[in-house]
């Protein structure tokens, strides 16, 4: 699998206009991902949107007899619903009304009970080919090791950090191991730069916030 280094003095740029965009935003507070005001009405939101998930899948006690039955697709079905965010297109969460729900059952019990997350990432491919869908499925499963993405708007950002990387039409499990390994390099930076802990959600939201304050308008090259 391909590696993507990010350059280091880019990201320090992106880091001082980061600054700038939390100063101006929360009135000068520091830039801290579970305090400041700013990031908090703007991204706070995942990582409760993690832990309510959590909280709800291990009331459930779900087991492999429940495959099939489902309940466990209609659980997940009904929680996205539920949600107010942006990380999936709310057609492709239509999408899992319409399918196949025993189908579906043995799906999300893999992505959220099999330890092996690249075989639960390649069953479910052929059936969620929706790199928000899936990708947000997986943050749900470990917010540690996993982020949701919208590839169309990351390829921008990547491609100003100079990496020779895109999503937009290559879903797959080495692609998005690749975007979660980019999150988790920027981690460190964005920790000693700010002095704050940084979880790899918080490195999503840095990035998310440079796309969405800075670099919106411009054209997205290649």
């Amino acid at each position: 699998m391909e590696t993507y280094n990010i350059d280091t003095p880019i990201f320090h740029k992106l880091m001082d206009k980061f600054e700038d965009i939390v100063h101006e935003e929360s009135n000068g507070e520091p830039v801290n991902f579970v305090r400041n005001p700013f990031l908090v009405a703007w991204e706070g939101y995942k990582s409760k949107l993690f832990f309510d998930f959590i909280v709800q899948w291990n009331g459930k006690r779900f087991t492999a007899e429940n495959v099939g039955d489902g309940s466990i697709s209609g659980f997940v079905t009904d929680f996205l619903f539920q949600q107010d965010m942006n990380l999936i297109d709310w057609r492709k969460r239509d999408d899992l009304r319409k399918a196949d729900m025993a189908q579906m059952d043995k799906t999300l019990y893999l992505i959220f009970c099999n330890n092996d997350a690249k075989t639960a990432f390649n069953h479910a491919l052929p059936e969620l080919r929706d790199y928000g869908l899936l990708s947000t499925l997986f943050f749900l499963r470990d917010m540690n090791q996993f982020a949701p993405v919208r590839p169309s708007r990351f390829d921008k950002l990547f491609s100003y950090l100079g990496l020779d990387f895109k999503m937009s039409g290559h879903i797959s499990w080495d692609n998005y191991t690749a975007y979660n390994n980019i999150l988790q390099q920027a981690r460190p930076l964005i920790a000693k730069r700010f002095e704050t802990e940084t979880r790899l959600i918080d490195a999503q939201t840095f990035m998310w916030v440079i796309l969405e304050k800075m670099l919106k308008d411009k054209p997205t090259e290649g």
